[in-house]
């Protein structure tokens, strides 16, 4: 099988390792490779257990004991959490997971691609460096999703949220906090990471013209 996925994030990477394990050859396309965002990042003792390979860079992320929820009137809560979560850099969890994939064989192609056509009983992928054929076709590109947008439909404005997010080069010492306010359908967040927190805001984009 010739397989194609578009997105090299946490979830492209880890299909086209699994891909390739079992016999796939794999064509994982990103005109980026690992990047940063605010938001993301956050593994969970399952996760840990499942895939426990992501213990081999521990040192890279701080383990978060607890939760605080405020309320829109200000109430507060704190919860302990029974099992940590581990917060990574999207660019280093990302790179972990796509350098993951590439000593499983999968071959990485940082291009963008602009159109996908059915031709038969494959896909032509057309990028902004040429031409590849695949059997199968993997959309792992996130919310924007290319591969959705020519295959299905848009989301509606009511399950989109819009975000403002940013990385402050600043260590805190507090866990995880969410922040709800009053007449706003969203939250706002903070995120401690290795060497910097991720703040930002959320909120339902059909509350808002755009």
């Amino acid at each position: 099988m010739n397989i194609g996925i578009i997105g090299a994030g946490p979830a492209g990477s880890l299909c086209a390792s699994r891909l390739s394990q079992n016999g796939g050859k794999v064509l994982l396309f990103d005109p980026r490779g690992a990047w940063e965002k605010p938001c993301g990042g956050g593994v969970t003792a399952k996760a840990f257990a499942h895939y426990p390979f992501l213990s081999g860079c521990v040192e890279t992320h701080r383990s978060i004991g607890s939760l605080a929820v405020i309320s829109p009137r200000g109430a507060r809560t704190q919860v302990v959490l029974e099992e940590p979560i581990c917060i990574y850099s999207r660019t280093v969890l990302n790179q972990l997971l796509l350098d993951r994939a590439l000593a499983d064989g999968v071959r990485f192609l940082q291009e963008r691609v602009l159109d996908a056509r059915r031709r038969e009983t494959r896909w032509e992928l057309l990028t902004d460096r040429g031409l590849h054929v695949v059997d199968f076709l993997v959309g792992a590109d996130g919310v924007n999703s290319f591969v959705r947008k020519k295959l299905g439909e848009r989301f509606a404005s009511e399950d989109l949220m819009m975000t403002f997010g940013y990385r402050v080069p600043k260590e805190i010492d507090e866990g995880i906090v969410i922040k709800f306010f009053p007449r706003f359908r969203g939250y706002y967040w903070v995120f401690p990471r290795p060497n910097h927190a991720s703040f930002g805001i959320c909120g339902r984009l059909s509350q808002y013209k755009t």
